[in-house]
């Protein structure tokens, strides 16, 4: 399991080393966006060399074809890296222990969009707090006090994220 190591001063995301040291240490004031390119194997695994044996997914929308691997990374539950045509495109995980979460709202500022959304079966009104610009996505708990789930994503725009990026976690009542 990958651990933090002492809290170091956050620095902005530029490539995937510090990209992997923001995710790692869970302090995402001055995230920028999931770099591309990165290998995140060394969380991941190797990649499938067939990805139809991978559990697939679909994304926004346009119910884009993702495929879900996870993993274990210290301070998240289910972490997971999403792919699209062999590249990595959303990093996402419930119970995130973020650092400094007061700050990091200051930090982030006016989400671009509050979107209803449902954890499992309960229904979060205006708590997908999106920053499309900045690459990151919050899913607050019912008080907005906290994460309940985070995606991460390179910087793009909302309509891109609502229609190729965004996750779904509704889930029915049997």
């Amino acid at each position: 399991m990958i651990q933090p190591s002492d809290a170091v001063e956050p620095v902005e995301t530029t490539d995937c080393a510090h990209a992997e040291k923001l995710i790692v240490q869970r302090d995402f004031r001055k995230w920028q966006g999931l770099p591309d390119g990165c290998d995140w194997t060394k969380w991941t695994g190797p990649l499938p060399t067939d990805w139809q044996e991978v559990m697939r997914r679909p994304l926004g929308t346009s119910f884009r074809n993702g495929y879900q691997l996870f993993f274990e990374l210290e301070g998240y539950e289910h972490p997971s890296m999403s792919y699209a045509d062999g590249k990595a495109i959303l990093f996402e995980a419930r119970s995130p222990e973020i650092v400094a979460f007061d700050s990091l709202l200051a930090a982030l500022g006016k989400p671009s969009a509050k979107l209803d959304w449902d954890f499992g079966t309960l229904p979060l009104p205006k708590g997908e707090y999106v920053y499309p610009k900045k690459g990151i996505t919050l899913f607050m708990n019912t008080d907005a006090d906290r994460a309940l789930y985070i995606a991460l994503y390179a910087s793009t725009t909302l309509a891109d994220y609502e229609a190729n990026l965004r996750p779904k976690f509704k889930k029915s009542r049997k």
